[in-house]
């Protein structure tokens, strides 16, 4: 399992509609549960036989992907698409910080994270 964390900038707060709006428009969520505990959402995701959670931190602050990692870069690049405004990219271990906006496609972003991960 791996897991990595989405934020706008320290101390930044995403916009809570906007960010369930993106979510939801994401095609492979599903199970979407609004005020679980510790979280205002949670949700799950899959993506070519992977599959993570999603939690959206009390404070809108961060969002956490946990699962497998192809799901979890997957879905941070698909609510990086739908969201307005610049998101970073952060694994647990703090082996890369990325912008996903600077990232065109998803493959590019992949490539990137793996090299990250490899090094």
């Amino acid at each position: 399992m791996n897991a990595h964390l989405l934020y706008l900038g320290e101390g930044e707060k995403f916009d809570q509609g906007a960010l369930i709006a993106a979510i939801k428009a994401v095609e492979g969520v599903h199970d979407i549960t609004e005020h679980p505990t510790g979280a205002s959402l949670e949700w799950h995701f899959a993506y070519l036989g992977d599959a993570m959670i999603g939690r959206i931190s009390t404070d809108l602050q961060t969002i956490s992907l946990r699962g497998d990692s192809l799901a979890n870069l997957k879905m941070a690049f698909e609510i990086n698409a739908r969201y307005p405004g610049p998101i970073h990219l952060m694994d647990m271990g703090y082996t890369f910080d990325l912008v996903l906006g600077d990232y065109k496609s998803f493959e590019t972003l992949l490539g990137k994270v793996e090299a990250a991960e490899g090094s």
